[in-house]
C-alpha cells in the first residue's frame, strides 16, 4: 500500500465518509454500550457538558481554519465533486472556491500575515506543500520533493513551516505502509530539518507561539492505517527533548497550540463507545490539555454516534475552537466557545 493510498484511506475517508458515517448514522443500539461516556477518567476535567456550538457551514466540509483577524475561515469541500479549497466572509456568509483542479487540495491554514494559505496537494503527482496568495492566485509548490509531505502548519513568525513526511523513512514496524516523521523547513532558502525519528507515525506538527517548541500526535502503531493510537507529544526544539502530554493509547491527532500557548487542543476518541464484540467504534470528542501534560479537558461532548467533534482550530484570539461535527452522514464546519477550564459557556455567534 502506497502512502498516498494510506493517506486516502486515512484522511480522505474520513472527511468524505464523515468519520465511519456508516457505523454513526443511527443512534447506539442495544448492541452498543458506552464506556467511559458516564463518567470521565479521574484523568479527566470535564468541561460545561454542553458548550455553546454554532455552525458555521452545512455541508460535507472540513479542516476549518480562521483567518488572523478572525473575519472569515478557509476549509476544504467535496462540494464540486472533488476536494477543494474554499473561503467563507464570517460576516456575510459568502462562499468562495479557491481551488479548481482535478488533484485534492487539502489542510488549508492562514499565514500570521493573513497574506497567503498554505495547503497540501497531489496536483504534481505526489502529497507537496503548496503556497497561494489569499485570494486563491498563483499556487506554488515550496516542498517539490518525490516524498509525501503532508498537514502543514506555519511558524508564528512566519519564517518556518511544520509538516509530516515519508521523505526519509522506511517501511513501518508492520511493513504495510511506510513512516512519517515530522519536518520543518526554513522558507528564506527552503532547508528542511528533520525533527522526530519514530518506527510509526508523528504527525500533526503545530508551533507553539514562541517557536521553540512542536506539539504532534505520536502513534505506536499503524497496523490499521485509517485508526492509528498514540498520544501528545511536544518536542523541544532548542534541547531535543520530548514529552508525553498523555496517555490513553486511544486515537490522537489535529493537535494545535492555542494563541497564548497555554492550551493544546486535539481530537480523540479516549472515552470511546464499543460494541458487544469489544470493537471501538469511532466516536471523536475535542480536549484540551496544558503543555506540561496537566489539565487534561475534554470540551465537547458528542455522546457517539450519530454526533462527534474533530479537527478543532483555535480562534486568533483563544476564546473559541472551530471544528467539525458530524452528524450521521453530514458534516458541519462549527465554532465552539472556549472561555477555559470552569467557565460558562455563552453562544459563541448570535
Amino acid at each position: 500500500m502506497n502512502c498516498r493510498a494510506t493517506y486516502l484511506a486515512f484522511a480522505s475517508s474520513l472527511l468524505l465518509a464523515g468519520i465511519m458515517a456508516t457505523v454513526a448514522a443511527a443512534a447506539p443500539s442495544a448492541e452498543t454500550t458506552g464506556v467511559g461516556s458516564a463518567s470521565l477518567p479521574p484523568s479527566i476535567v470535564s468541561h460545561d457538558a454542553h458548550p455553546a456550538i454554532e455552525p458555521v457551514v452545512k455541508g460535507v466540509d472540513a479542516y476549518p481554519r480562521p483567518s488572523p483577524d478572525g473575519r472569515s475561515i478557509v476549509f476544504v469541500s467535496d462540494r464540486s465533486g472533488n476536494l477543494e479549497i474554499y473561503l467563507e466572509d464570517l460576516d456575510t456568509g459568502a462562499i468562495r472556491q479557491l481551488t479548481d483542479n482535478e488533484a485534492y487540495d487539502n489542510m488549508p491554514v492562514f499565514s500570521p500575515d493573513g497574506r497567503k494559505i498554505l495547503f497540501m496537494s497531489d496536483r504534481s503527482g505526489n502529497y507537496d506543500i503548496w503556497e497561494m496568495n489569499a485570494d486563491g492566485t498563483s499556487p506554488v509548490n515550496i516542498t517539490d520533493d518525490p516524498a509525501n509531505d503532508l498537514r502543514p502548519r506555519y511558524s508564528a513568525d512566519q519564517r518556518y513551516i511544520v509538516f509530516d513526511s515519508d521523505r526519509d523513512a522506511g517501511p513501518v514496524a508492520s511493513g504495510s505502509v511506510k513512516n512519517l516523521d515530522v519536518y520543518v523547513m526554513r522558507l528564506a532558502d527552503r532547508d528542511v530539518r528533520r525533527i522526530t525519528q519514530w518506527p510509526h507515525w508523528d504527525l500533526y506538527g503545530s508551533f507553539s507561539p514562541d517557536g521553540r517548541k512542536i506539539a504532534f500526535a505520536r502513534s505506536y502503531s499503524t497496523e490499521d492505517p485509517e485508526r492509528p493510537h498514540g498520544d501528545v507529544f511536544v518536542h523541544d526544539l532548542v534541547t531535543g527533548e520530548e514529552t508525553q502530554l498523555t496517555d490513553s493509547l486511544s486515537y490522537v491527532g489535529y493537535t494545535q497550540w492555542s494563541p497564548t500557548g497555554e492550551w493544546i487542543v486535539f481530537a480523540s476518541d479516549r472515552h470511546g463507545l464499543v460494541d458487544r464484540s469489544g470493537t471501538q467504534l469511532y466516536d471523536f470528542d475535542i480536549y484540551v490539555v496544558r503543555p506540561d501534560g496537566s489539565d487534561l479537558t475534554r470540551v465537547t461532548h458528542g455522546g457517539g454516534a450519530p454526533e462527534s467533534y474533530s479537527r478543532p482550530s483555535f480562534s486568533p484570539d483563544g476564546t473559541k475552537i472551530y471544528a467539525n461535527r458530524m452528524l450521521g452522514k453530514r458534516e458541519d464546519l462549527v465554532v465552539i466557545d472556549f472561555p477555559g477550564r470552569g467557565s460558562r459557556s455563552k453562544p459563541a455567534r448570535n
